[in-house]
């Protein structure tokens, strides 16, 4: 859903999900990121500029970014699994150094 809403909606995901998980909960997300030093699929490119021009607040999400505004709410990367069709499934957990 990250790419598929307006980038404040990420914020707000993390925050209502470190609210809500229980101690040992995850936040799962799935879809589409841009990541630094990983060359993006051209559908990934195309697909990114297919999301701007159906609405300018939507977008492929840089992973740099999504979890920055996980740290914020206290949530980190927990792991990172590679899917099909160019995607990636996160799993967000609880910092135990955060918040």
């Amino acid at each position: 859903m990250l790419h598929i809403a307006p980038w404040a909606t990420c914020g707000a995901l993390m925050r209502g999900a470190a609210r809500h998980l229980a101690a040992e909960g995850v936040l799962l997300t799935y879809g589409p990121y841009f990541e630094e030093d990983v060359a993006t699929a051209p559908g990934n490119l195309a697909f990114h500029q297919s999301l701007r021009l159906r609405n300018a607040a939507w977008g492929i999400r840089r992973l740099n970014d999504v979890a920055q505004e996980a740290a914020l709410a206290g949530l980190r990367l927990a792991a990172r699994h590679e899917m099909p069709a160019n995607n990636l499934l996160l799993v967000w957990a609880r910092d135990p150094n955060g918040r």
